[in-house]
């Protein structure tokens, strides 16, 4: 059974997706395997939990990383989830690429690029990363009579201890249809383990939105871009959670 949800807080939000081992959401707790918000012990590294960055200003250095102590913080903006909505459609998703890249190339109108990690680290938790937001990428008007023309980049995949594999998989999306002259700039978590093996799209927004600029990105390295993560939950759950 698979269970997703969105919450978020000023500029976070997290994505829970479980394999079908569990039936019921994970507790809330604060148990060291319970992946949580940022890590509040400040370091030279990273920016200071809890201080609020005001939209528009630039930050010289990325999130802290996730610290599983803490407990999650429920979602006051479910409305900015655009799957679901009525009329909207999600991008269409190149084929699982869990198990790494064929090394043929995909068919016209649809690429991605992305970090994927294999394997079973021992005592790891998860992946974290800065991406560009990309909202200044023009995608140019799909090829050979499509009808959409889509970039997932980039895109962040970890490894997973679960024999499924891992369930969330975050990734930025540029889209642009035959229909329109611009390009739509979304992020995404995809869940591997909602009706697999294809997966599906559990939370998708659109990045180019005021408020959701407001939220989440801010200029780093010169460029707008946003914190992402990936944690597992360690504690025999088989789940995990997507952060922004």
């Amino acid at each position: 059974m698979i269970r997703a949800v969105g919450i978020s807080f000023p500029v976070l939000l997290a994505v829970w997706a479980c394999s079908d081992r569990l039936s019921a959401p994970p507790q809330e707790s604060t148990t060291p395997d319970k992946p949580g918000a940022f890590a509040a012990a400040p370091s030279p590294g990273f920016l200071p939990y809890g201080v609020p960055v005001p939209p528009g200003q630039e930050i010289t250095v990325p999130p802290p990383p996730i610290d599983p102590k803490r407990p999650v913080i429920h979602n006051p903006h479910p409305e900015w989830n655009l799957i679901g909505k009525p009329g909207f459609i999600p991008p269409k998703r190149l084929p699982p690429t869990r198990e790494g890249t064929s090394g043929s190339f995909p068919p016209p109108g649809q690429a991605d690029r992305g970090i994927a990690l294999n394997g079973q680290p021992p005592g790891w938790y998860g992946l974290q990363q800065m991406n560009d937001a990309g909202l200044d990428v023009i995608l140019p008007e799909p090829l050979g009579g499509s009808t959409v023309a889509d970039l997932y980049a980039p895109t962040l995949l970890p490894p997973g201890p679960d024999p499924q594999g891992p369930c969330i998989e975050i990734t930025t999306i540029h889209e642009r249809l035959s229909s329109q002259y611009f390009t739509h700039h979304y992020v995404g978590f995809w869940d591997w383990c909602q009706s697999p093996p294809q997966g599906t799209f559990i939370v998708l927004m659109d990045m180019s939105q005021v408020d959701f600029e407001n939220s989440y990105i801010r200029t780093y390295n010169g460029k707008p871009a946003l914190g992402v993560a990936i944690t597992y939950d360690r504690g025999g759950s088989y789940c995990w959670w997507g952060w922004l």
